[in-house]
């Protein structure tokens, strides 16, 4: 316990005061927000039906994007609001796991597990276009800084990350892995990409070409890494019912900074503009 509230202090040290720093998540038909000064815990959306694999925000219109597997559809909803949360369908897919914004290019991108097709359209789903075909899709994340995008293939016990263009071209397979990948994130700064294993409850990272792949830290909870999201040093990654911060500077910390009674699936860290 006290290497935990140590570990924790610290994490708290470094945030801005005066400014909301949140994490939104979701569990098995939920989206919910816990405050990471305060420990407020609040549900956003309820009785979605349907477990939400990936969320996603837009800083520029102030929109949650989120996908639903068993309803087959992309759904937001505006973030933050001082009125009741309501959700909108941006539009369907067919078992949509991953979903990214482009705020520069007001685009939203989103894998479809089914098909195995991955998507692009506008913020409001219109002009919704197939841009690649692959095996079964799972992550999906963008780098903006240099138009790039990278998602997570599995079939058979071979599972892949790939890169490819923004537009859907000069797709290049980067990472090999037996384990399914259904948490990605980048940090374009460092140029790194980070990912969770699924069933190998490891926390990876490579430089974005897949140079210099390392174990960063085991999260001790196999068949249970899903969500992922990097913010400047801190890694926060959903396994099983917590949400872990894996800390990376000179050393690598890992602080369990939040539990539920429910399976958490997917995570992403909010802060004010």
């Amino acid at each position: 316990m006290k290497c935990f509230l140590f570990g924790f202090m610290i994490y708290i040290y470094f945030i801005d005061k005066g400014h909301q720093h949140k994490i939104i998540f979701s569990t098995n038909g939920k989206i919910k927000e816990t405050d990471l000064i305060t420990g407020k815990v609040a549900d956003l959306l309820t009785n979605l039906q349907s477990v939400i694999h990936s969320i996603d925000y837009d800083y520029k219109y102030e929109y949650v994007y989120f996908t639903r597997f068993e309803q087959n559809d992309i759904l937001r909803f505006r973030y933050p609001s001082e009125q009741p949360y309501i959700s909108e369908t941006v539009t369907m897919a067919d078992k949509p796991v991953g979903v990214a914004v482009d705020p520069l290019s007001s685009h939203v991108y989103l894998t479809e597990y089914g098909t195995g097709k991955l998507y692009r359209c506008n913020l409001d789903g219109s002009n919704k276009i197939n841009i690649l075909k692959d095996d079964p899709l799972y992550a999906l994340t963008l780098d903006l800084s240099h138009r790039l995008m990278y998602y997570s293939t599995y079939l058979t016990g071979d599972g892949k990350i790939k890169r490819a263009r923004l537009n859907g071209t000069e797709k290049q397979t980067i990472i090999h892995s037996s384990h399914r990948i259904y948490g990605m994130s980048i940090d374009a700064t460092e140029n790194q990409l980070y990912w969770m294993e699924y069933t190998s409850s490891d926390l990876k990272s490579s430089n974005t070409n897949g140079d210099n792949e390392i174990k960063v830290v085991s999260t001790n909870a196999a068949s249970t890494n899903i969500g992922i999201h990097v913010y400047g040093s801190n890694v926060y990654c959903a396994t099983g019912t917590t949400i872990l911060n894996v800390t990376i500077t000179t050393t690598t910390i890992k602080n369990v900074i939040y539990s539920d009674p429910e399976r958490i699936f997917s995570v992403i860290f909010y802060t004010e503009k």
